[in-house]
């Protein structure tokens, strides 16, 4: 199969089927146009609707963090210690303290990227979901014992 020469009907020229995207998770379907023609076709689509793709993509990062704080909440996404549900104040807590540590392990800045990692992982334990006041006063209470 990677014999086969494919034309591109944006450039006009012929590629190897590697110069194509795979389409979905098949193997023996690609996309029309080569993958040069399609970066260039994604960045103007991009540049022309900007406010729709920062709304989608919003949405699909608001989606993946109710899904980990779910998924840490036993079902409904609230503080562990005192119960609070506004999604503006939620974080996840690394139960032992070594959220930073793990993270320059992984080589991950956080946030969304932390919360694919978890999903990626099968959702591993030691994590919580605290509000911002609850994960503060865990964090001072933490420094001022000289745990580290």
């Amino acid at each position: 199969m990677n014999n086969k020469f494919v034309l591109c009907p944006r450039c006009h020229k012929y590629f190897s089927v590697n110069a194509f995207y795979k389409q979905g998770n098949l193997s023996d379907k690609h996309y029309r146009i080569c993958k040069d023609c399609r970066v260039k076709s994604q960045k103007a689509y991009y540049h022309k609707n900007k406010e729709h793709c920062r709304l989608i993509t919003q949405k699909h990062n608001d989606k993946l963090k109710v899904e980990v704080f779910t998924h840490y909440s036993n079902g409904i996404p609230r503080c562990a210690i005192c119960g609070e549900t506004d999604m503006m104040v939620l974080c996840l807590d690394h139960i032992d303290g070594k959220g930073n540590q793990l993270r320059k392990e992984l080589n991950l800045v956080g946030g969304l990227q932390y919360y694919r990692w978890l999903r990626l992982n099968k959702f591993p334990g030691g994590y919580q979901i605290l509000c911002a006041n609850c994960n503060l006063r865990k964090e001072t209470l933490r420094v001022r014992s000289g745990i580290k």
